[in-house]
């Protein structure tokens, strides 16, 4: 049975979204940008996934991309990095080729190991 992202994670608030590229934090990590900002707390994570029209022109690589940025989010990332982080997360794909599912795959958890470590390391120490 194939499990699919929920609509609750779903970024579609457009005010959450325009509050997101004014006021959130970058993460730069190639062939992905992060922009995110916290979330209140009780409160799940919310995401949105974008690859630029500027890149690939052709609607099916697009959707093909996002399609399999989701795959990762769903099956790795949310259940190892992003498990109790309350945040409003998007995901910009800035390459400018299509790269292969696995190796996308591997880039993306080498990203948020980066990030994870970066903005909440301090939260372990803390704790």
């Amino acid at each position: 049975m194939k499990k699919h992202v929920k609509k609750s994670f779903k970024l579609i608030n457009k005010q959450d979204i325009s509050l997101i590229y004014k006021q959130g934090e970058v993460f730069h990590d190639y062939p992905f940008r992060l922009i995110w900002t916290n979330r209140k707390e009780n409160d799940t994570l919310k995401f949105l996934i974008s690859v630029p029209k500027k890149n690939f022109k052709r609607a099916v690589d697009r959707n093909l991309i996002k399609r399999q940025i989701k795959e990762v989010l769903n099956n790795k990332i949310i259940n190892s990095y992003l498990q109790e982080k309350y945040i409003n997360l998007v995901i910009t794909y800035i390459g400018d080729q299509k790269i292969d599912f696995k190796e996308l795959d591997s880039k993306m958890i080498i990203t948020f190991r980066k990030f994870i470590l970066k903005h909440y390391s301090d939260e372990k120490k803390t704790s």
